[in-house]
């Protein structure tokens, strides 16, 4: 049994189809003739709309002169991309550009994070995620039951693995000071969530307390494992209405460089709790 997550797998097969295709100099009127089916069927097929069957993936292999490991990967990706994983089971708990996300995270060698005003997902205890929407967000959250189930799913899938990945937060002080406006069994537990988490050795958690690069908003540079074929590291940039995704190499070194920054800026966690 492959362990590829579906939304890992499915991106992975789509990249390999048609990279495979490009290789072999054909269109999509080429590979539609061998297979006796219509260019658009090709052109959905990598764009991800539907996934064809073995025996297709198999003729296309044959006819773009992949080698047999490099068809049964590709066979392999399709039935992980078939079935129902973490995103699938909390539709209504995570907004659709996170899906892919969520799923790249489960098996990420590194993690690094910005959150100028919450405390990051990973981190979360499910008292302060209830009380911070009830607080500030019900507006926005049409079925906070099912968040927060996926929460609790992204952090069990991270922590339960045998050997953590490498993970990095900074967080505002501004996270740290709305703590204070929560019921202290809510402050309290999360405090100590994060202390738990910072005495584990791949994970350093910082805060932040000067004016800095990353003022604009939060976001993630995950780095995929070597297991999700065809994936490369991206950042993930949030809003109040949607996600962005930041895979150019270029773009993504300048965020590179604003975590780095403001990461060395930021003060160790013990560090500010001791001085407050």
């Amino acid at each position: 049994m492959s362990d590829h997550s579906p939304t890992v797998a499915h991106g992975a097969f789509l990249k390999m189809l048609r990279e495979l295709r490009l290789a072999a100099r054909y269109d999509y009127s080429d590979a539609a003739a061998e297979l006796g089916v219509n260019a658009k069927t090709i052109k959905r097929w990598e764009e991800g709309a539907n996934i064809p069957s073995r025996s297709s993936i198999k003729v296309l292999g044959e006819f773009y002169g992949a080698s047999p490991a490099q068809i049964e990967m590709m066979c392999s990706l399709a039935r992980d991309a078939k079935r129902s994983g973490l995103v699938e089971k909390f539709k209504g708990g995570a907004p659709p550009e996170f899906q892919s996300f969520a799923e790249h995270e489960a098996s990420a060698i590194s993690i690094l994070t910005y959150q100028p005003e919450f405390i990051p997902g990973l981190a979360q205890t499910p008292d302060y995620l209830r009380e911070i929407h009830k607080r500030y967000l019900d507006f926005l959250i049409p079925n906070p039951r099912a968040i927060h189930a996926f929460r609790q799913n992204r952090q069990r899938r991270v922590f339960s693995r045998r050997h953590l990945p490498e993970i990095k937060m900074v967080i505002g002080v501004a996270a740290m000071i709305y703590l204070d406006a929560l019921p202290a069994t809510v402050r309290n537990g999360q405090i100590d969530r994060l202390l738990e988490l910072s005495a584990k050795p791949t994970i350093d958690i910082k805060v932040v307390t000067v004016p800095h690069t990353a003022m604009g908003g939060g976001f993630t540079i995950m780095t995929p494992d070597e297991k999700s074929h065809g994936a490369s590291a991206f950042a993930y940039l949030e809003s109040q209405d949607a996600g962005r995704y930041v895979e150019d190499r270029d773009t993504l070194s300048v965020y590179d460089k604003i975590f780095s920054s403001v990461f060395n800026l930021a003060v160790l966690l013990e560090e500010y709790l001791d001085g407050r």
